[in-house]
């Protein structure tokens, strides 16, 4: 069984990724200049493609907005902008990610999603087909469900797990949306866990 985990558990494994996440220059900069900025363009209050006006000849929200492969847009997470993210894949296709982007900060760190997720989902880009073919993966503290969506676009089967209901809501809600159907309801299941009571990984698998 594969376990994925974020930065509090896995910290020299982010670390490493990290190389593989972040680019050394922001290849998005020339989205933006003197007149429009990521924080205004990007904004969700203009609606889920930001302020329409910033875009056209050959730039949109999907490309200076989103998250891309090794052109340092991780640098802005988390991101309190966007209640809908666009995270790019190495293989040229894309996913859409729902956040909790409103309220407090502490109600919505459950529905964000931050570096060290994004950093790690990166370096599973990386690993082959195989690692992930009919294994048994558990997602602990799943938040958004990135992982857990990469793991069942890869063939694994996933039990995503977090202690938010919210969370665990925006997993469900994100898998359904970016999955297969047929991926969706054979390959993905849904947990609330409070970690500090669960004593081995057969309690939540």
């Amino acid at each position: 069984m594969w376990f994925l985990a974020r930065a509090s558990l896995m910290t020299p494994l982010i670390a490493g990724a990290a190389l593989v996440a972040q680019g050394s220059t922001d290849a998005t900069a020339q989205c933006f200049g003197a007149q429009y900025k990521f924080e205004l363009c990007c904004n969700g209050m203009f609606g889920p493609h930001g302020l329409e006006r910033c875009w056209g000849a050959g730039y949109d929200f999907k490309r200076c907005c989103g998250l891309h492969p090794s052109d340092g847009s991780d640098l802005r997470l988390p991101s309190l902008l966007m209640p809908k993210l666009f995270v790019g894949l190495s293989d040229g296709d894309g996913m859409w990610l729902k956040q909790n982007s409103s309220g407090s900060w502490e109600s919505q760190i459950p529905g964000l999603l931050f570096v060290e997720g994004y950093t790690l989902f990166r370096w599973l880009e990386t690993l082959p087909l195989a690692t992930f073919q009919d294994r048994q993966v558990l997602d602990l503290g799943a938040g958004v469900g990135l992982l857990s969506l990469h793991a069942a676009r890869r063939g694994a089967h996933v039990t995503t797990t977090d202690r938010s209901l919210r969370s665990l809501e925006l997993a469900r809600e994100n898998a359904e949306l970016n999955l297969p159907p047929d991926t969706f309801w054979n390959r993905v299941s849904f947990r609330r866990v409070d970690f500090e009571e669960v004593q081995s990984a057969t309690e939540v698998a």
